[in-house]
């Protein structure tokens, strides 16, 4: 079977796995919560996938933290999981009537499903491999993925997971990371089989799927109507119009309709191409903000909602600091003054408190092994904070300098820079979040107020915090929660104008208006989603030989890349799974959009002693710099032309390097230095790669 063939099976059997791994503790939790009927099974698929990924997974973190990782403890957590909450179902059977999340047909549930496992393949496919000419090729989001090494680190040797990247003068560390998502990944890898690479492929598919559906429902419930679903997959394809409006006007216009020279903000398919655990985050997020308002709404406690509210910010939290929580954290003054203004009865507003304490103190319980891990290491008594104040740059019209420069930069983040990166998203979502009428029903009335207060809460965290490890991964993904509440409230919007005059009249202010100027209001955003489609149409891409026959040396590069599967799978045969590799941190740097060694990342599965100075630094960002870049120029050092007898010597005594692999393209593979040194023995060699191992 070849390659492609093989890894497409195996990615949808852990595609499958998945499905059925997260979606059956999904719909056991919306019985809990009484969001489910039996006559309405379909429509309560839509919901599942974001509950089981935001309940379960956490649990069996924390579960299989305690009692060891295995395939047999991911059983007996799974299976004890479902018992606890089918238990609890029947214990509170005749305490509360049940209602369907959304009301929808059987048939029109199936279709949109179908969508959205449709749109989440296109996200997907950007870290699909293609081969071409026996050369292995993927687009450059791979590189976000290379913390595919972390998945297989999980699997091979438990939690809590150890730095796959970086080994400190030879100490095993553990990860400084936040890694609920590659850990639910890993749990596919231990059930199928399948490589990190596949189960990494599977769980990104399935993530889509759970934030679009989810999000369909939630704009269903909102509009009680099926097509509001089928608008939010439209916007969900939606990429920034910025790009395409270059193209299409010229350089007159690039300082109105262009981009600073700063990462814009992504919308949906484009985060989940690259991101799919912060993507995670921000679903548990609005996940969360639903809850949030089924607890106000309630004029009684329900203990079953603190829990999976717990449950549901530790998934935040784990999946991302910066999304679930840096910036909700700084997010939640703006959510409790929404939920202060809309003015419920105090018991209301006492009944929430208790409901929030108690899931505090889960979501802080489930949470420990990520707070272990993230405070290991050096000591946090002088770290310094890992974000700060920043003002985000808005436009190329201004420089920020002279006073009036800060102000227009803050005005023209909402006028310009916002609508050129999130498009009709964010034009005809924030109208409607305003707009919508305060007549509607009470539920709707606090998810709207919440939403509010999450929107411009969020927006106001990207444009004046920025995280100072590495990137802005703080601004650039915090824009994920009000992306997702804009497209449902796009999709409601987009569902009232293209409803009967007596229906969308009484639920907007100014709705006499709106009606009126209904077809040119509907014309233009009509012309907006076109836009938006047309942008993602420009930006998506296949991999590179679909549009571009690569040169002889990319070739070349790209035909060593796939045999270096071989070479990997050799490399375990002599390295134990708690053994260390090490192989060129500089090679292979070309494939990746910045420089990094992909092949070690997505084929290893072992732990090494220095991966790369991008990855080095970014999961042991506390550890010394001087130590980690002195590190560095030794594994350098014997990859060289000339490697030293005293680099050989550290690397393997000091660095505690069981295996090298020396690839052809290594500047050391013409020499005969390492064999010579007798502290490595060359024990297979092929025409791409040889194999040392310290006897």
């Amino acid at each position: 079977m070849s390659f492609v063939s093989d890894f497409f099976l195996h990615s949808i059997i852990a595609a499958l796995v998945a499905t059925i791994l997260f979606s059956l503790p999904g719909l056991a939790v919306l019985r809990l919560l009484g969001l489910m009927t039996h006559k309405h099974i379909f429509a309560a698929l839509l919901v599942a996938p974001a509950l089981g990924l935001c309940t379960y997974g956490p649990f069996s973190l924390a579960f299989t933290a305690l009692f060891g990782y295995s395939t047999l403890t991911i059983i007996v957590a799974w299976l004890l999981f479902q018992a606890i909450v089918l238990l609890w179902i029947r214990q509170q059977a005749n305490a509360i009537s049940p209602e369907n999340f959304c009301p929808l047909s059987h048939t029109h549930s199936l279709f949109l499903l179908i969508g959205a496992a449709l749109c989440a393949m296109i996200p997907t496919i950007n870290i699909f491999p293609a081969v071409y000419q026996d050369g292995l090729f993927v687009n450059g989001q791979i590189y976000d993925h290379a913390k595919i090494a972390i998945v297989d680190a999980i699997a091979r040797e438990g939690l809590l997971p150890v730095n796959p990247y970086y080994a400190p003068d030879g100490e095993t560390i553990l990860l400084i990371y936040y890694y609920t998502w590659q850990f639910l990944a890993s749990q596919l890898k231990l059930l199928t089989g399948a490589t990190g690479w596949q189960v990494e492929v599977a769980l990104n598919w399935f993530t889509g799927l759970a934030s679009l559906s989810f999000l369909c429902a939630l704009a269903i419930r909102m509009t009680q109507k099926a097509r509001a679903g089928v608008f939010l997959l439209l916007f969900a394809l939606t990429g920034p119009p910025g790009y395409l409006l270059s193209l299409l006007l010229g350089p007159r216009w690039a300082n109105w309709v262009g981009y600073p020279p700063v990462h814009g903000l992504e919308l949906w398919w484009i985060q989940m191409s690259w991101v799919p655990q912060h993507v995670f985050s921000a679903l548990a997020v609005v996940v969360l903000i639903f809850l949030m308002t089924r607890v106000l709404v309630s004029e009684r406690e329900r203990f079953s909602y603190a829990v999976v509210a717990g449950l549901t910010a530790a998934a935040a939290f784990g999946a991302s600091v910066w999304v679930g929580g840096i910036a909700l954290l700084f997010a939640l003054p703006f959510l409790i003054l929404m939920a202060l203004w809309i003015r419920l009865p105090k018991r209301h507003y006492f009944n929430a408190l208790k409901t929030a304490l108690l899931a505090v103190a889960i979501c802080v319980l489930f949470a420990i092994p990520l707070l272990i891990s993230q405070t290991s290491g050096p000591s946090l008594v002088n770290a310094e904070l890992p974000f700060g104040l920043g003002l985000d740059t808005a436009t190329p019209l201004f420089n920020k300098e002279p006073y009036w420069g800060y102000i227009a930069h803050i005005v023209l983040f909402w006028l310009q820079f916002l609508p050129l990166n999130l498009g009709i998203v964010f034009v005809l979502g924030s109208l409607a979040v305003l707009l919508r009428s305060s007549t509607t029903r009470l539920e709707e009335r606090t998810f709207q107020a919440l939403s509010i207060g999450s929107i411009f809460g969020f927006l106001l965290i990207v444009q004046f915090l920025q995280s100072t490890i590495a990137n802005n991964d703080l601004g650039w993904r915090a824009v994920l929660v009000p992306v997702m509440l804009l497209m449902v409230w796009s999709a409601v919007a987009l569902t009232a104008l293209s409803t009967h005059y007596f229906e969308t009249v009484s639920k907007w202010r100014a709705g006499a208006l709106l009606e009126r100027w209904r077809p040119a209001i509907l014309s233009l955003v009509m012309v907006g989603l076109t836009i938006g489609i047309l942008s993602s149409a420009n930006l998506w891409q296949l991999p590179d030989p679909s549009y571009r026959v690569p040169d002889a040396h990319t070739l070349a590069m790209r035909q060593a890349f796939l045999r270096q599967t071989e070479a990997w799978a050799k490399v375990r045969e002599y390295a134990g799974p708690t053994e260390r590799v090490q192989a060129n941190p500089d090679g292979y740097a070309a494939l990746t959009p910045w420089p990094v060694s992909i092949p070690y990342m997505l084929f290893a599965d072992r732990v090494t002693a220095y991966a790369s100075p991008e990855f080095a630094m970014a999961f042991a960002y506390r550890y010394d710099k001087e130590q980690r870049n002195e590190q560095y120029k030794l594994i350098q050092n014997i990859f060289s032309a000339k490697p030293t007898g005293d680099a050989l010597r550290r690397v393997r005594d000091t660095l505690k390097v069981k295996v090298l692999l020396v690839d052809k393209f290594d500047a050391v593979w013409h020499s005969d230095v390492i064999e010579s040194s007798g502290l490595y023995q060359l024990v297979f060699m092929e025409e791409d790669f040889k194999i040392y191992v310290a006897p």
